[in-house]
């Protein structure tokens, strides 16, 4: 992968994370962000013992109903738990509320990255949520769930102005996945380019992570 595009796009899938640029697709078991000068992933960026992130709530807002497909963030004290109970627990200690069984469901790919990001690379990496960017790439109007033909198609319709997009998924990866990091990707180099729409008050985690979400 040394030869891929320096900006690219992550979701998490079955398989691990599958990774677009510009030029190809490719699904790999373990994270790796070194090798890019600029990644956009659809996972959570800077986690809080708290009150909820002021980036979830405003990404929410912007979706209006389809605001439920962004999951809270989980606490950072409920990484350390693959017992679903042992989460719950911890969550509610540090929060006050729980976390519902998708969230810990992905919490071992949200502790996977968490662990990668420091204040030092942080500039390299943005959050991205890809129906905030399938919003804006619809012009501002929503989308049917991507888990419908109707929905894919027009997802598909969407990127094919901006990437070639492969008919089908590598191994390891669903169709949603892939337009997802597409979607990812198209977010991240609006980014780049300075032009992004941004979520988030500038609030910083323990160890000073932004939490934003952009697309």
């Amino acid at each position: 992968m040394g030869d891929m595009q320096t900006t690219v796009g992550i979701d998490g899938c079955a398989a691990g994370w599958i990774v677009a640029s510009v030029d190809r697709v490719v699904v790999i078991p373990k994270l790796r962000l070194c090798e890019f000068e600029l990644v956009g992933i659809d996972m959570p960026i800077g986690l809080v013992d708290g009150p909820p992130r002021a980036c979830d709530i405003a990404a929410r807002k912007f979706l209006g109903r389809a605001g439920s497909s962004v999951f809270p963030a989980p606490p950072r004290a409920a990484l350390a738990h693959s017992d679903y109970r042992a989460a719950l627990a911890a969550a509610r200690s540090a929060t006050g509320s729980g976390i519902s069984k998708q969230t810990f469901n992905l919490m071992p790919k949200v502790a996977e990255l968490d662990q990668l990001i420091n204040p030092t690379n942080q500039h390299m990496i943005c959050e991205v949520h890809p129906e905030c960017a399938f919003k804006v790439l619809n012009e501002g109007e929503g989308l049917p769930s991507k888990k419908t033909a109707a929905g894919q198609g027009l997802r598909r319709r969407l990127l094919a102005d901006q990437f070639d997009v492969p008919a089908k998924p590598p191994r390891g990866a669903a169709v949603d996945d892939l337009l997802d990091a597409y979607a990812v990707l198209w977010s991240a180099q609006r980014y780049r380019r300075g032009v992004h729409q941004q979520f988030g008050d500038g609030q910083c985690d323990e160890r000073g992570i932004e939490m934003r979400i952009v697309c």
